[in-house]
């Protein structure tokens, strides 16, 4: 394995690539970045330019098999630069050098970008041309002025043209209406879509559409192919949970999302098959990206929400950025409280050597959290291709917060009344925090070298305290006092390099190391349950390679990730060898992406693996009630994942289809404990279990109407009569969601969403079948810095566990649950200036904190 290491360092420092022409793709990058990438890809000329000049002006244009002085001229365009060669030595340079700029952006009402728009400015005292310009591919247009105040005059072919007056600055979007001539009686009109196929999975544009005014982040993405939300948590069809980072900074708390509104939002990526830089437990990854701010200053987001259901949360929060020049200084402080309602009747069945248990449990969950969040830190932006930064975060459940469950159950043992009991949980006095992440980062360019550096550490504590009594005529009166903390500690960091091989090929690699140390204990005062106290040290040490190759149409991709684990299990602080681990394993990737006249088309290959969390890996034991324990175990294996995927799109439908094998299965599953007539259910591993997935999407548009239709199709393979279960789960499942989004004059925008999923097996459980109808209506005002959301969900009720079953070698049980879905939502949101963070930090450690 040394060798191999030493082999790609070596690798990096005598390549060297000559390369003359230039093919390359350009979207909303900034002129001197566009210049530095051209100059990364040859070894003959020197681009020479004055960066504070360039950084303004915008680039979208794609460059194919151009020498470096014709790309150099594509990515100027129509802007007022001028390039001069001199031998081996290329000079760049604005040609007009006014210190302020009319910056926008030119879209048509479906919110497309209009291309090769005349943009005059005119005095406006006399309205005497003072300059102009054009707007490039992505209808953005930049146009160095002196003036203050402006007439703005915008024309284009097909349009009616526009006349406005304006301060000089960032005037954002300028929607222009059509204006069209009908000749012969035919009119042709197109339209891109919005979510498009590409070499990793899905991308969505979200500036200049629909969805730039649907809410907050949260808001896309419900309203992006194959990602499903439930509870404010998200899981791609088929890949099940996902990464999410926003610019490249990890997620991980999902309430961040609130803090950024949809008009902020740039794009969405669904990476449905993460290549070898991403962790080897990461089967989706989510990247959102945000729109690229301008300007100096203070700017903010003040947002104010509240769900009024039968146990109402409200969300408030404040997010301030102070920049100055390179320097951005920023802080978000976020107040939740968050309501959960639950009622819910669970008939259950133990069946032990000698008796058979009958139960019928009534429960009524009632929960109140209030969580304050915070974040701080700093973003120096060194130049256009380097920048630093540092951010803290914490977190910390108050200790105004509530929880209790009551419950009342009756018991037969072999068909004969054996008592009833009265339980009452009271779990208010439980903590969680503070909870501490540090994060570090480097993103720049060396040479032709891109750099990419994070650091993490992460703290994370909680308790859980349960102070229960049990009330019968017929059994023991019984109270449980338990405590249960956990101290989790984490320090990581990850460096990922970048080389150009050419035009068409580029070589990335990296490494990532983690050092965890999670520590849980269980005490019951009253020694029903054993105590215990566990401790994991576990270390990561991990190495991948990656090399991406164009070659016409098609698109090649592949990677190799090595992770060395060893994991130290501890119990009373003595070293248990039988539940200590040690793992060195290879994750190699695959993929082809074909593209042609409007045919998108990609084939995936994949190997993963799956963890256990920590809190699964315990020792401990939970007393649920006098039947019924429920634990971890120490001994669980992570899952090998094996997955094939295959994708087409053409114009605005979407086909994808895929087959997973997933060795060493982990499942929640039951058994008696120590021959008594006690239950423990806990996770174990089981042999394998197949997945194959289908997944159609359609988005076409007609007219005020903007449909977006997708039909999912699920299938498990699983023998459950060789795990004792006497019954073949293997009932698929269709979902059928959709969005129906009415686009009005005046910036209304009227929703109707509908879901339907039918009952369906997965694992060792058979779920209901379950529908939603939601109900939106949003208006913006202000310029759209002012939002209002008003939302109606699960209308009419339906979206309930009407019969959901569970089944096991010696226990199975129907739950049917009434949740807290059903509801009101209002969000405001206000937001001032335009500047934004720049923070480009992406975290280290990331599937590591999921499992903390």
């Amino acid at each position: 394995m040394k060798r191999y290491i030493l082999f790609l360092i070596a690798s990096f420092v005598t390549i060297s690539v000559s390369a003359q022409r230039i093919t390359h793709d350009f979207r909303d990058v900034s002129m001197s970045k566009a210049l530095k990438i051209i100059e990364a890809n040859t070894s003959k000329y020197k681009i020479n330019f004055i960066y504070n000049e360039l950084e303004d002006f915008t680039v979208t244009t794609s460059i194919d098999n151009k020498t470096v002085p014709d790309a150099i001229r594509d990515v100027i365009g129509f802007y007022p630069i001028r390039m001069t060669v001199d031998g081996d030595n290329i000079f760049v340079e604005c040609v007009q050098k006014e210190s302020t700029k009319l910056i926008g952006e030119v879209v048509d009402k479906r919110g497309q970008p209009i291309v090769y728009a005349n943009i005059s400015l005119l005095s406006a005292r006399d309205s005497t041309f003072i300059n102009g310009g054009v707007s490039n591919l992505a209808g953005q247009f930049v146009i160095p002025c002196g003036a203050k105040h402006v007439l703005v005059k915008i024309s284009c072919i097909g349009y009616k043209t526009i006349l406005r007056p304006f301060d000089v600055g960032d005037i954002g979007k300028i929607v222009m209406t059509e204006d069209m001539q009908v000749i012969k009686g035919v009119i042709v009109k197109g339209s891109r879509p919005s979510t498009r196929l590409i070499s990793e999975g899905y991308t969505t544009q979200v500036s200049g559409t629909l969805l730039a005014n649907v809410g907050d982040a949260r808001d896309v993405l419900k309203e992006i192919p194959r990602i499903h939300e439930n509870n404010d948590e998200y899981t791609v069809f088929g890949k099940g949970t996902p990464l999410i980072y926003i610019n490249g900074k990890k997620v991980t708390d999902n309430s961040d999302l609130k803090r950024i509104t949809s008009q902020e939002v740039k794009s969405v990526d669904v990476i449905t098959s993460p290549g070898a830089q991403y962790d080897a437990e990461a089967r989706s990854v989510i990247r959102i990206k945000t729109t690229r701010q301008q300007g100096n200053g203070l700017s903010g987001n003040l947002l104010a929400s509240a769900n009024f259901a039968r146990k109402n949360s409200i969300n408030q929060l404040i997010s301030l950025n102070w920049r100055h020049n390179g320097l951005d200084i920023f802080g978000t402080f976020n107040a939740i409280s968050r309501g959960w309602w639950n009622d819910q009747v669970v008939i259950s069945q133990k069946y032990f050597a000698k008796n058979r248990v009958d139960m019928t449990q009534t429960t009524n969950m009632r929960i109140r959290r209030n969580i304050f969040t915070g974040n701080w830190g700093f973003n120096y932006q060194l130049d256009d291709n380097n920048s630093l930064g540092l951010k803290y975060s914490v977190s910390k459940t108050l200790p105004s917060s509530k929880g209790f469950g009551r419950q009342n159950y009756t018991v037969y043992t072999n068909g004969t009344y054996t008592g009833a009991v009265k339980y009452y949980d009271d779990e208010s006095a439980s903590s969680d925090g503070p909870n501490h992440e540090v994060n570090a980062y480097y993103s720049g360019i060396i040479g032709r070298l891109h750099l990419d550096f994070n650091g993490t550490l992460y703290w994370k504590k909680s308790v859980t305290i349960q102070n229960a009594t049990e009330q019968s005529n017929e059994f023991d009166n019984r109270t449980i006092n338990a405590d249960a903390p956990s101290h989790n500690r984490m320090a990581a960091a990850k460096l990922v390099v970048t080389y150009p091989l050419g035009n068409k090929v580029s070589l990335n690699a990296g490494t990532e190391y983690t050092n965890t140390n999670s520590r849980s204990a269980y005490v019951n005062q009253q020694n029903f349950i054993t105590s215990s106290d566990d401790s994991i040290t576990e270390r990561n040490i991990a190495a991948f390679v990656g090399l991406d190759i164009q070659c016409g149409n098609y698109k090649f991709n592949g990677g190799l990730r090595y992770e060395h684990v060893k994991s130290n299990y501890y119990s009373y602080n003595v070293f248990q060898d039988d539940a200590s681990r040690k793992y060195d394993n290879f994750f190699p990737n695959l993929s082809i992406a074909y593209s042609n006249k409007g045919w998108n088309t990609s084939l995936h290959f994949t190997e993963k693996t799956e963890r256990p969390d920590y809190n699964q890996l315990s020792g401990f034991i939970r007393y649920d009630d006098r039947y019924t324990y429920e634990g971890g175990n120490p001994l669980l294996r992570p899952m090998k994942i094996y997955n094939i995927e295959w994708n087409l799109q053409y114009s605005w439908l979407t086909l994808s289809a895929d087959y997973t094998y997933d060795k060493d299965q982990i499942m929640y599953t039951s058994s008696i404990y120590n021959n008594s007539d006690i239950i423990l259910a806990k996770y174990t591993n089981i042999d394998h279990r197949q997945n194959l997935n289908f997944s159609a999407t359609a988005s076409p548009v007609f007219g005020l109407w903007h449909p977006v239709i997708e039909m999912d199709f699920y299938k498990q393979f699983l023998d459950t009569r060789q795990y004792g279960i006497d019954l073949t789960l293997q009932r698929p499942q269709w979902d059928l969601s959709i969005n129906n989004r009415f686009v009005f004059k005046h910036n209304w925008i009227v929703e109707c969403n509908y879901e339907y999923s039918t009952s369906y097996d997965d694992r060792f459980d058979r779920r209901s079948k379950y529908s939603e109808f939601d109900l939106g209506i949003t208006k913006l005002l202000l310029n759209t810095r002012l939002m209002t959301r008003l939302q109606v969900t699960d209308l009419f009720n339906t979206n309930k566990e009407d019969d959901f079953n569970h089944y096991s070698s010696c226990f199975n049980f129907q739950k049917y649950v009434t949740p807290n879905y059903r509801g009101i939502r209002l969000t405001i949101s206000y937001r001032f200036n335009n500047a934004g963070s720049k923070y480009k930090g992406t975290g280290a450690g990331n599937e590591e904190k999921k499992r903390l």
